[in-house]
C-alpha cells in the first residue's frame, strides 16, 4: 500500500512535463506541440513532417521520455536507415534522453539466442531496441517481428514505405509490408519523415493507413480532414497554435538576449551605426560638391552672354583683320597676366592668332 502511494505521488499530471525541466536541449517551443498531442491520445499514432534539420529525433525523444514516465511504455523498437543515422539515433538517445537502446544485427540477434531457450524470440529479450530497416524487412526476421509485441514504434524516413504499387520495386514492397507488421504490433506508432507527400496523394494515404486505417477509403483515397489529428508539422498549426508558438518564441529571444547576447548585439548595433554615419557624412560631402559644381558652371554660362568686354574685342579684331589681313595681334589681359606669375617669376604675355 506504501509503495503504491509512492508511485502515485510520483505520477506526472497531465500539464507536467518531464522534458521541459533543465537538461542538455534547448527546447524549441514547437517541438512540445507532438509531445502535448501525444499525451492527450490513449494511443499516441503520429506522423511527425518537419522539414529537415528541425529536430524530428528530439520530437520523438520527447514522446517516448514521458510516455516511459507514465509508465505507458516500456518496450521500443525504433527502425531507421542504416549507416550513419542508425549510429546516430543510438547516440542521441543515450546522451540527450539517457536511453540505452541495443542496436540489433545479426551478430546480437544471434548472440540472445544462444543465451535464451530454443525457439526464444529474440525481440522479446531487449526491451529497447534498434534496428535497420533494410535488415529487418528479410523474411526471417520478419517472422520473429510478427511474434512479438511492441509499446511503442518509430520508424525514421517513412517516406521509404509508402505504398506503390506496380510502380515499386521489391525492395519498395518489402519495406511497406514490414510497416505494416509493426503497425500491427504496436499500441503507438511514430512515422518520421521531411518528405510525407511527394506530389501523389495515393502516397500520403498509405502513411496514414499504417497510423489509422480508417482514415482511408476503399480507394486509398484520404478520408475527409480527420487526417490532420494524427499529422504534426511545423508551420501548419491553428491560428491560434500559431499566436501561441510567436508568443513562446518571442520569449525565448528575450531570455536568450538577457543571458548575455544583449552585449554582443549592442555592439553590432554601434558598430552598424557607426558605419551608417560614416558613409551618410560622405555622401553629404559628395553631393556638396556636386552642388558648388553645378554652380560655378551656371555661372561661367550666365558670363559668358553677358561680358560686353568678350563681344568688344572680337568686333576689334575683325577690323584689325579687315585693315592688315596679315597682322598679328597681342592680348593682354589681368587675370591671364596674373595667373601666368604664380607659375613663373617672368611676365607672361598671351599671343592669340588672328581670327580668320
Amino acid at each position: 500500500m506504501y509503495h503504491q502511494a509512492f508511485l502515485l505521488e510520483q505520477a506526472l499530471g497531465p500539464a507536467a512535463l518531464l522534458v521541459a525541466q533543465p537538461g542538455r536541449l534547448r527546447i524549441a517551443p514547437y517541438q512540445l506541440v507532438p509531445v502535448m498531442r501525444a499525451l492527450r491520445m490513449s494511443r499516441p499514432r503520429l506522423l511527425l513532417a518537419d522539414g529537415v534539420g528541425l529536430g524530428k529525433t528530439v520530437e520523438a525523444g520527447f514522446v517516448l521520455v514521458e510516455l516511459i514516465a507514465r509508465r505507458r511504455a516500456h518496450r521500443m523498437l525504433i527502425v531507421s536507415p542504416a549507416g550513419p543515422l542508425l549510429r546516430q539515433w543510438q547516440q542521441e538517445m543515450r546522451q540527450r534522453f539517457g536511453l540505452r537502446f541495443t542496436v540489433l544485427d545479426r551478430e546480437k540477434l544471434q548472440e540472445i539466442r544462444y543465451q535464451q531457450e530454443l525457439g526464444a524470440n529474440p525481440f522479446d529479450h531487449e526491451a529497447l531496441g534498434l534496428i535497420s530497416i533494410d535488415f529487418a524487412k528479410q523474411e526471417k526476421i520478419l517472422q520473429d517481428l510478427e511474434r512479438t509485441q511492441y509499446d511503442v514504434v518509430v520508424i525514421d524516413e517513412a517516406h521509404h514505405c509508402t505504398r506503390l504499387g506496380t510502380a515499386g520495386s521489391q525492395e519498395d514492397s518489402q519495406r511497406r509490408r514490414l510497416a505494416e507488421v509493426l503497425s500491427r504490433r504496436t499500441d503507438s506508432l511514430l512515422l518520421l519523415t521531411a518528405t510525407p507527400h511527394d506530389g501523389y496523394d495515393p502516397h500520403v494515404a498509405s502513411l496514414m493507413e499504417l497510423l489509422d486505417p480508417s482514415l482511408v477509403d476503399g480507394r486509398g483515397s484520404l478520408r475527409g480532414e480527420a487526417y490532420r489529428r494524427r499529422l504534426e508539422r511545423f508551420g501548419v498549426l491553428s491560428f491560434e497554435e500559431e499566436q501561441d508558438q510567436a508568443v513562446l518564441e518571442a520569449e525565448d529571444m528575450a531570455a536568450e538576449l538577457l543571458s548575455g547576447g544583449a552585449d554582443e548585439l549592442l555592439d553590432q548595433l554601434g558598430a552598424t551605426e557607426r558605419e551608417v554615419r560614416r558613409e551618410r557624412d560622405r555622401l553629404r560631402r559628395l553631393t556638396d560638391i556636386r552642388d558648388e559644381i553645378q554652380r560655378l558652371t551656371h555661372l561661367a554660362e550666365a558670363a559668358l552672354k553677358e561680358d560686353p568686354k568678350l563681344a568688344a574685342i572680337v568686333a576689334a579684331l575683325h577690323d584689325i583683320r579687315t585693315q592688315e589681313p596679315d597682322a598679328n595681334v597681342l592680348i593682354y589681359s589681368i587675370l591671364s597676366t596674373l595667373t601666368a606669375r604664380k607659375r613663373s617669376s617672368q611676365p607672361c604675355a598671351l599671343r592669340l592668332n588672328t581670327i580668320n
